[in-house]
């Protein structure tokens, strides 16, 4: 990305040469420049006061190439390495990094300075490079500002037509500030950028005889935001074509915005086929910070549920949280039958297990796991209550306080919602109804000291949505199921964060065009149980990515999908996940939510995506490029 025009030109003054049958030989080096124009470190001037481009310590940007197919969060990723003395500059490195695996890109690492006079680029810092030092940017910026620069008879350092000698060049540079605008990249919109014109004209003296001068033009555009640095750069040239580099985030020392970070989880091996038994994450809520990854992991040995802790970017070792899945199929929706009820010091993980000498009943078992990722319950948990009658894989389970619920759906002895508390030391109590079915779907949070319990009974084409409000010692506070969404539609399970008071409920539903759906919520306030009506949030959306909330104080943050496109058209950037947070009355902020990832075409397709962890203003989401599987990734977004 940092390619200056210099490098444009001489690539097509390289490839004219090879055309003629040239090609590059050894040399004692190049000799030193002198240039008319050329930065001096003694040239006096205000400095980069206005942090036209930061070069501290810490500073990394992030970097999508526009028009052409996205494919990853970012295509490019450069950080600020180390300094040393050239030139007489004090100089930075610049590394250009693989945004994925954080490897050196070859050749890309460059020296620059922030001279009192402007920002220099002093080439790759080696002792063969012939590139002169050359001002990118000039201090103090002014729209019109320019500058020039002229070097004649420079020393090109190699023997391109195998003589024996060096070839020459000339250089002539025209730089000019064309404006301080407004300029919109994924990253978001800054104001007042510095649009930065270099027009850079390279004429190559081939000195064997024969052999005529070769001449060639490059130009770059760049834009700089202020206490950022570029935000976007496009380079073309002769016989070149134009490239242009986006900024989709970048992070400093006190801070950073858009896509700051990506990190690479991988979920404990060996893992699921991805289409049998996809990954599922259990977001940092609840009191805890760490997000939990789940996988049932079958192809080698005893079927077993493993995970891993996620603290922001980093994650923990694995555990095998039920190290014998006490399942007679692989192929048993565990992530259907399979909620976790998160808190600061331990999770509780609830599952049901289909006994194989009893088909069609279930048992209902929960397993704790530590903070620090410590199973505490034996290799297939410990048995909270016998179904006799398993229906809708529906399982969920809840803390309040340091007390747990464990509810679930079942046919008998009434069909309906069943639940039992469990105790920090996972003592079980009794079993209590706590209403009719039949049970669509099945949720449960910790709302303050007491659990809320919501499902959705009735027929699928009209989901009747209700809730009961369950105390510590694990009796209902309402006396029948309460009504919560006006709305009886489709509705295909979503999800039930609670915060300190109010809870969200979120859910997808059908929508227009046939075979669309649109994101729907209701947010459910503190004290009794209401019935209210259901608020468009998005859509329409996508089937796979789950939509998860994490609370942020009175507000939940969100993710959503946008639907899938196929065929995608070329250089389009598909169909985004999307983050935003929804305030006390449920509006989005920003109302269409901000692209943090793209899905591409079929075969190299996101196969879902989760909310990690959010603040009020980050969030992390993973994410599963099906190729990679089981490898995950994870992105950090900075508003």
């Amino acid at each position: 990305m940092r390619t200056r025009p210099i490098g444009l030109a001489a690539g097509v003054v390289l490839a004219f040469l090879a055309g003629h049958g040239c090609s590059s030989g050894g040399g004692d080096g190049p000799a030193p420049a002198v240039c008319e124009g050329a930065p001096d470190p003694g040239t006096a001037g205000p400095g980069d006061v206005e942090g036209w481009f930061p070069l501290a310590p810490g500073w990394s940007w992030s970097y999508r190439i526009a028009g052409q197919p996205v494919t990853r969060p970012a295509d490019l990723r450069i950080e600020v390495g180390g300094a040393r003395s050239y030139r007489g500059f004090a100089a930075t490195e610049l590394r250009e990094l693989d945004p994925t695996t954080g490897a050196d890109l070859a050749g890309g690492t460059a020296l620059v300075a922030s001279a009192q006079a402007g920002l220099v680029e002093l080439g790759d810092g080696t002792a063969t490079d012939p590139t002169p030092s050359t001002y990118d940017l000039r201090y103090p910026v002014t729209m019109g500002g320019a500058w020039s620069e002229r070097c004649t008879g420079l020393d090109y350092g190699e023997d391109l037509d195998e003589d024996g000698k060096h070839e020459t060049l000339d250089l002539a540079l025209a730089g000019q500030v064309l404006g301080l605008e407004d300029v919109t990249v994924p990253a978001g919109t800054f104001a007042g950028a510095a649009h930065v014109r270099l027009t850079l004209t390279l004429t190559l003296y081939p000195t064997r005889a024969g052999l005529q001068p070769v001449t060639a033009t490059a130009w770059q555009e760049t834009w700089y935001a202020r206490g950022v640095g570029i935000v976007r750069r496009s380079d073309g040239g002769e016989l070149s074509p134009t490239t242009a580099y986006e900024l989709v985030g970048w992070s400093g020392p006190a801070g950073g915005g858009g896509l700051a970070e990506l990190t690479r989880l991988v979920v404990p091996p060996p893992s699921s086929d991805p289409y049998v038994s996809p990954w599922r994450v259990v977001p940092a809520r609840g009191g805890s910070s760490r997000a939990m990854v789940l996988d049932l992991a079958w192809r080698d040995g005893p079927v077993r549920l493993v995970g891993r802790f996620v603290d922001g970017g980093a994650a923990g070792a694995p555990v095998e949280v039920v190290p014998q899945w006490p399942a007679t199929s692989a192929l048993l929706p565990w992530h259907m039958a399979t909620q976790v009820a998160p808190g600061p010091d331990r999770h509780l993980v609830a599952f049901a297990a289909e006994p194989a000498q009893a088909p069609g009943t279930a048992e209902i078992r929960a397993a704790r796991v530590t903070a620090d990722g410590v199973a505490l319950d034996g290799p297939s948990g410990f048995l909270v209550a016998q179904c006799a009658s398993w229906t809708a894989y529906a399982v969920a389970a809840s803390r309040a306080g340091d007390g747990y619920l464990v509810t679930w759906g079942c046919s008998a002895p009434a069909g309906g919602v069943y639940a039992a508390t469990v105790g920090a030391d996972g003592t079980v109590g009794a079993p209590t109804f706590l209403g009719e079915g039949p049970v669509q779907f099945l949720q449960a949070a910790g709302r303050g000291a007491e659990h809320l319990v919501v499902w959705g009974r009735g027929s699928s084409a009209d989901t009747e949505v209700v809730g009961v409000r369950v105390s510590a010692a694990g009796t209902s506070l309402d006396a029948a199921p309460v009504r919560l969404v006006a709305d009886q539609d489709f509705k295909v399970p979503g999800d039930l964060a609670c915060g300190d008071a109010a809870c969200l409920l979120t859910w997808r539903r059908a929508a227009m065009p046939y075979g669309s759906y649109e994101l729907a919520a209701v947010r459910l306030a503190p004290g009794a149980l209401a019935e209210r009506a259901a608020v468009r949030l998005a859509g329409p959306i996508d089937s796979e990515t789950e939509p998860l909330a994490v609370p942020v104080g009175d507000q939940f943050a969100i993710t959503w999908g946008d639907p899938q496109i196929y065929p995608l058209p070329w250089g389009q950037p598909g169909p985004a996940v999307r983050v935003a947070w929804a305030g006390a009355d449920l509006s989005l902020s920003p109302p269409d939510g901000i692209p943090v990832l793209y899905h591409w075409d079929f075969y190299d397709a996101l196969g879902n995506a989760a909310l990690l962890s959010a603040g009020a203003a980050d969030a992390w989401v993973a994410y599963e490029w099906i190729p990679a599987y089981p490898e995950l990734d994870a992105v950090h977004w900075i508003r």
